[in-house]
């Protein structure tokens, strides 16, 4: 969800997917955080904060994967998304690439198997 909905409450944020993304409903909201997940369906008065520390997510009805995808950039400029995306693209890259590297690491302690005599 996009920092920028911050202190709103949800209600209010259901509103405003609705009229700027194409009728999308937000019906639940998601809050990682404190190593517990908390999910609540339609908590009206819940002010959203902390939004990215908190790790806050929606569940969403809509036509398709790029209405729900323009939540991330809610009342962002064309700036502000493209340095979200490009932020999240390198994260990606980074991500990718532990990945890669932890399974290198791991093939090269494996010892092959020896036939008995």
């Amino acid at each position: 969800m996009s920092e920028k909905v911050g202190g709103r409450t949800f209600a209010d944020i259901c509103g405003l997917v609705y009229k700027q993304q194409n009728n999308t409903i937000v019906f639940a909201i998601e809050i990682k955080t404190n190593g517990k997940t908390i999910i609540r369906l339609n908590p009206s008065n819940f002010v959203v904060n902390n939004i990215k520390d908190n790790e806050i997510y929606v569940y969403v009805i809509c036509p398709g994967n790029y209405e729900a995808e323009q939540i991330e950039t809610l009342n962002m400029s064309k700036e502000e998304s493209n340095i979200y995306y490009n932020q999240k693209a390198m994260e990606s890259k980074l991500d990718s690439k532990n990945a890669n590297d932890v399974d290198e690491e791991a093939g090269g302690e494996e010892d092959e198997a020896q036939p008995l005599e």
